[in-house]
């Protein structure tokens, strides 16, 4: 069971699709899970089992959430960072009527972002 779960383990779908497919992956005992932990740092909650077992469909669950807030975390860092770079180069170049239509047109800001920083943004 652990060597088909590590294996798996870079691959959400197919672990989520080998836990689904046996029952006994379902509820699995905590050494277990920590030596899952332990080969792939899925740091799965052993705080939450019941009588000794961890519900690993929830478990999956726990760890998507958990990717979910990082990429929002992220994504956010990262348009931060892109807006305070095009509010750098606007200043820079002395282009504040620029600064403030793009402050409230995001088509404009989009355009502004390809012409300036990256031809490739979306």
């Amino acid at each position: 069971m652990v060597m088909e779960i590590i294996h798996a383990s870079d691959d959400k779908k197919k672990l989520r699709d080998i836990i689904n497919s046996r029952d006994e992956y379902k509820s699995v005992d905590i050494d277990t899970v920590e030596m899952i932990n332990i080969y792939t740092s899925a740091n799965i909650s052993v705080c939450e089992s019941e009588g000794g077992r961890i519900n690993m469909c929830q478990a999956i669950e726990d760890i998507k959430e958990e990717g979910r807030a990082e990429g929002i975390k992220e994504g956010i860092k990262e348009g931060t960072d892109l807006i305070n770079q095009l509010i750098t180069v606007l200043m820079e170049a002395g282009r504040t009527d620029d600064l403030a239509r793009a402050a409230k047109d995001p088509e404009y800001q989009k355009k502004l972002i390809r012409e300036l920083i990256d031809k490739d943004y979306k």
